[in-house]
């Protein structure tokens, strides 16, 4: 056991939860299915009484896969979290999207794992994982989006170290209603 940009780590590039045999692992085009599956249930799961009821019914892994493929090929970095072949999560991440971000400042763009692994310990090294890869990158700090009104969330994020930086927003671009978000923080060394 050791450090890494501040971060408690085994060491490993990708890490390995013995106990539950999962593996973290850079994504590979052949995993935006499993991926906009695991995402579909995330958010079903996540948002169910934040977002319309309808919108989350809706969500559909086929429908939402072309977005998913054309960001494994041209987006961000992605990680899954694999078991026996099956991928039960995953995060995105890279440079801020933000406007008049700082080029030091990185952004966990996406981090859904299927609900059947909440509080077992794999979002945490999950998000843990994703934090060093934007420290590899020559990241010094990193920003996140939650829903406001995500509770759940909002406590993971502040257990592992992120804290409120004062930015709100009001966006539509993914949904096409308006989501009130706030943005978290962290220092990556």
């Amino acid at each position: 056991m050791g450090t890494r940009c501040g971060i408690e780590t085994s060491g490993c590039v990708n890490f390995t939860n013995e106990a539950e045999g999962m593996v973290c692992r850079d994504a590979v085009a052949e995993d935006a299915v499993a991926i906009a599956r695991v995402w579909v249930a995330a958010w079903q799961a996540a948002y169910a009484g934040l977002m319309p009821a309808k919108y989350l019914a809706g969500l559909d892994a086929e429908a939402a896969l072309p977005a998913f493929e054309r960001n494994l090929r041209e987006g961000p970095s992605t990680l899954v979290l694999e078991q026996d072949s099956d991928i039960f999560g995953f995060s995105a991440y890279g440079a801020s999207r933000d406007p008049g971000a700082a080029p030091e400042t990185g952004e966990v763009i996406a981090i859904n794992l299927h609900p059947s692994c909440w509080r077992r310990g794999l979002g945490r090294e999950l998000l843990q994982e994703t934090q060093q890869r934007l420290c590899g990158r020559g990241f010094s700090d990193a920003t996140l989006w939650v829903l406001h009104g995500n509770a759940r969330a909002r406590q993971f994020y502040e257990a592992q170290g992120w804290r409120l930086d004062g930015v709100e927003k009001h966006d539509d671009t993914l949904t096409g209603f308006a989501l009130h978000e706030v943005r978290y923080r962290i220092a990556l060394t």
